[in-house]
């Protein structure tokens, strides 16, 4: 769209001076007529106050309507607001539902993320002592139920992130998941 490349020059001062406000305006213009990826960067503009104010709401509302409109880069900051209650209340399902979509699309960081929720509800599931209501609250509050389909959903998707190139998804493949099956093989 022609209002989002303009909005881009201005913004990055390419091929003009930089007007980070001026590029913001144009953003806008195009991120109102659907533009995914002007919705995608006025929301990170708005987060880091950028040509703006920091506006975590508002950012977080343009991430919204950027990963509604299929912006994988979207959903995985999306997905970040969520985890982390930056501009909303923190929603571990929503997290989870937006790195899910992005993940599918073949996202590292969303596989890399979703690794890290995954073993985390299989570990604290593994290393608890009975199952108690606590434990069990605590588990549905953070992924789901069944924590060998965590497990299993964790390598995955770390494997595939790392396999992207993730350094960090290779790291944490070897250093927190591999003893994670390690254990539970021993167990079955």
């Amino acid at each position: 769209d022609s209002k989002f490349m303009l909005g881009s020059c201005y913004y990055e001062g390419n091929g003009c001076k930089q007007d980070k406000k001026l590029g913001l305006r144009w953003w806008h213009l195009a991120a109102l007529d659907g533009d995914a990826a002007a919705q995608k960067c006025l929301g990170v503009a708005y987060m880091h106050g950028e040509g703006s104010a920091v506006d975590e709401k508002q950012g977080m509302e343009w991430f919204e309507r950027s990963a509604h409109a299929g912006n994988i880069d979207a959903q995985v900051m999306l997905a970040e607001c969520h985890l982390k209650g930056i501009g909303c209340k923190a929603d571990i399902s929503a997290a989870v539902f937006w790195y899910e979509k992005a993940a599918a699309m073949s996202h590292p960081t969303a596989q890399f993320e979703l690794a890290q929720l995954y073993s985390a509800t299989a570990a604290h599931i593994s290393s608890s002592s009975g199952s108690s209501a606590e434990d069990r609250a605590w588990m549905y509050a953070r992924v789901s139920a069944n924590p060998t389909r965590d497990l299993d959903a964790a390598v995955r998707h770390c494997t595939e992130a790392a396999d992207a190139g993730h350094a960090d998804a290779a790291l944490f493949l070897q250093q927190q998941l591999d003893p994670l099956v390690r254990k539970a093989k021993a167990v079955n």
